[in-house]
Order: structure tokens, then sequence, then C-alpha cells
């Protein structure tokens, strides 16, 4: 860790003693609902976490890829909080 600056290597540092108190310590196993078909499954080794199956994540990603899910973005005429901002009177009607 040479170059990198010094806050880097304190998170990394933080990060891996976390890890490691993870692994030395039994936990419970967190069961999570896959959000595409609703079954649920264990979260702890699964490689497609927070869904239960390659399928599922495949799924989900081609609904990505489609156009089928969308993160709509604010219009020029809304504000920051989202709503459009009042019409002057020389706007209206």
């Amino acid at each position: 860790m040479g170059t990198l600056p010094y806050f880097v290597k304190l998170a990394a540092i933080r990060i891996e003693s976390e890890m490691q108190n993870r692994e030395a310590s039994p936990s419970i196993p967190m069961i999570l609902k896959c959000p595409r078909c609703g079954k649920e499954t264990e979260s702890a080794g699964n490689p497609y976490r927070p869904f239960c199956s390659e399928r599922c994540k495949l799924i989900d990603l081609g609904d990505w890829i489609s156009g089928t899910y969308r993160i709509s973005r604010k219009s020029e005429a809304e504000d920051e909080d989202g709503e459009s901002p009042p019409q002057k009177d020389s706007e209206k009607e």
C-alpha cells in the first residue's frame, strides 16, 4: 500500500478487520426474499445475492437492458424538489 492516500489505507485496514471479525464470529443467517420471484434464500454463500438463482439474476438484467425498468430523470421544468415551478401570469392560459 505504498502510494495510496492515508485515508484509503485506513479504510482498507478497517474493512479487512471487519471481514476477519465476521468470519470469526458465528452469525445468524440472513434470509432475503428474491426481488424477482419472492423465494426466500439465505444470503451467506449465495453468489447471486440478492437473487435466489442465476436465472432470476439474468431475467432482471434482461428487464433493465430491454427498458422494462427505467430510472426517471427530472424534466427541465422541474425544480430541485421534483415539482414543477409555479407558472407566471403570462404563462397561464
